[in-house]
């Protein structure tokens, strides 16, 4: 009785992905969470952390979206859920510049969770696909 009443639950394949992005977010509003900058790195590491952050997010959101078997995991699909992914990523950044102190809105943090959602396409793609 319990597994047909989680199989309706339509957020129940998505449940991963939601609980990486909680930590996402609670990563991105915690006031006081520096990353240790090495100065001899050619990438940022907070550049580096956010396009690891975000192909996890997106690598959970595609599997949860193949699970889901309501939803034939197309390319469109698959491209709405990373754009939704996306769209979390811009307003978190927002959500970071108006309301936590000591972080700011950064364009390179976006282009690094755009990278991101990428690199966890390509990874949903070779496993999946």
């Amino acid at each position: 009785m319990l597994h047909q009443l989680l199989k309706r639950v339509f957020f129940w394949p998505f449940l991963p992905a939601l609980m990486w992005a909680g930590l996402i977010f609670l990563g991105s509003t915690t006031v006081g969470v520096k990353v240790p900058i090495p100065t001899q790195y050619w990438v940022e590491p907070d550049k580096l952390i956010h396009a690891l952050a975000y192909a996890g997010l997106g690598f959970l959101t595609l599997v949860g979206l193949y699970v889901y078997q309501r939803w034939k995991a197309s390319r469109g699909n698959q491209l709405l859920a990373l754009l939704l992914c996306l769209l979390f990523g811009v307003s978190l950044e927002f959500i970071q510049g108006a309301f936590v102190p000591g972080r700011m809105f950064e364009f390179p943090d976006m282009i690094a969770n755009t990278v991101g959602l990428g690199l966890g396409w390509l990874i949903y793609s070779f496993i999946f696909t």
